[in-house]
């Protein structure tokens, strides 16, 4: 299949990691563009963006969900399926685009701790287990239906 990877933070590394170790063939890595940061407001990627550019992958830089010129050059690869790791919420638009439409890697065991955030709840409410969902994305907040779950005890 043809994958594109959506992802920003560090915790998206592995998952982007593990479709380049697969049969799968990775198209594009769509991440947020640099930002400033720190007193110097250095310009500086995103984990998911500096991964890509270390390991020469195809990086789009996605901005708005307005930019016609991007929605335009990620229509034209011909995608078969997003992958989504802590990125943003799509819009229809978006969702629509892949042949086999779009997972998310959700960081909680839905549907507790839909949104923001989930493993920061889930440590403030004293939880004894966590996990991750792995869903298919639809127009509702982490509410698609639910293809697998990993189950972590919390030491």
């Amino acid at each position: 299949m043809r994958v594109a990877f959506m992802g920003n933070p560090s915790f998206a590394i592995s998952s982007l990691e593990s479709i380049l170790q697969s049969r799968h063939k990775l198209i594009a890595v769509i991440s947020n563009p640099p930002k400033p940061i720190g007193r110097k407001k250095i310009m500086k990627h995103t984990e998911v963006g500096n991964y890509a550019i270390k390991n020469n992958l195809e990086l789009i830089e996605l901005s708005s969900f307005d930019d016609e010129d991007i929605y335009k050059k990620i229509v034209s690869l011909k995608i078969d399926i997003f992958v989504v790791v802590a990125f943003r919420i799509l819009p229809e638009k978006y969702i629509l685009i892949p042949r086999f439409g779009s997972i998310n890697l959700h960081a909680s065991l839905l549907p507790k701790y839909r949104g923001a955030a989930p493993i920061q709840r889930c440590l403030i409410n004293s939880e004894k287990y966590t996990g991750v969902s792995i869903m298919r994305i639809n127009n509702k907040l982490d509410s698609g239906p639910i293809c697998n779950k990993y189950i972590v005890e919390i030491k």
